[in-house]
Order: structure tokens, then sequence, then C-alpha cells
């Protein structure tokens, strides 16, 4: 028979038998011995935390949401963004229309729906690729060894979003 596992809504392996396959189960790649022994495993490690009654990890909610921390989410996202952007752009350019000037046109004769489409376009671009640019070069300082001081953490964080600010705000001007 073989034995198939799924990861219950509370991080519980949990084994089943063949046709349990076809409800989303994922068969062992081991030996049915072997997995049911981790199984067996998993069944004592959750039954014991019952009985001690001991809680589920609350992972993100127990942390306080520092300046470092929120740096550094925003750092995966507007890279995630750049890079989006990095490769959207030209696949619209090589597959789309390439009068780009006649879209702009096009855009500016809706009114100023199409001047705050233009702008919150141009602010998204410039914010993520300046914000990411900025923290690229707070992580290289990082890299050689300087600044790991907490003040310094902080400090180079602030001066980082001053930066960006100002060249994002250069960058729209373009």
């Amino acid at each position: 028979m073989a034995v198939c596992f799924r990861i219950s809504s509370c991080g519980k392996l949990l084994a089943g038998s063949k046709q349990w396959m076809q409800a989303g189960w994922v068969p062992a790649v081991m030996g049915s011995t072997s997995a049911q022994k981790t199984a067996n495993q998993m069944d004592r490690y959750w039954k014991k935390n019952r009985q001690l009654n001991r809680p589920l990890s609350p992972h993100l909610s127990i942390y306080k949401y520092d300046v470092p921390m929120v740096l550094s989410i925003s750092n995966r996202i507007t890279a995630s963004a750049v890079t989006i952007a990095f490769y959207l752009g030209p696949l619209v350019y090589l597959f789309g229309g390439k009068d780009f000037a006649g879209y702009y046109a096009m855009m500016q004769s809706w009114g100023p729906l199409g001047h705050t489409l233009i702008g919150t376009t141009k602010f998204s671009l410039a914010f993520c690729f300046s914000y990411h640019f900025c923290a690229s070069i707070r992580h290289f300082i990082w890299d050689i060894g300087q600044g790991y001081a907490k003040p310094q953490v902080y400090q180079s964080g602030y001066a980082m979003l001053v930066v960006t600010l100002l060249m994002t705000a250069g960058l729209m001007y373009l």
C-alpha cells in the first residue's frame, strides 16, 4: 500500500492511504515503512504539544515592526516591481505597437485621469528604482563590513529614505 502525506492547516504531517491521493495528498518518496515511521513521529510530536497545552507559533504577530524590518520588506517589494518592469517593458515594446508618443498623447487627451495615470506610473517606477538602488548601495556597504551597529542601521535607513525621495523627485522631472 502506498503511503501519502499531506500537511494540515496546523502544520501537522498527516498520513493516508492510496485512496486519499485523489484528494490532494502527496505520495511519499521514501519507502512505506520509513514514511509510516515519520508519520508516527509527527503524531507523537503534535500529541505531546497538545498535552502540554503549547500554542502554535504566532509568526509575524509577535514582532514589533521596526524601521530595518520595514525597509527590508520594502526592498524586496521594490526589487520585484523593478524586475517586472524590466521584463515587461521590452515585451510590450516587442509585441505591442511601437508608437509610444501616440499612446502618451492619447493618455493626455483623457484629461485629469490621463495625467493622474501618467504621474502615478512615473512616480511608481521612479520610486521603486530609486529605493532599490539606494538599498543596494546600503547592502554593499554592509557587505564590506561597515554600518552594523544599531544606531548606524537606523541612520543609514533614514538617509536612504531621504536620498530615495530626492532621486524620485529628480527622476519625476525627466
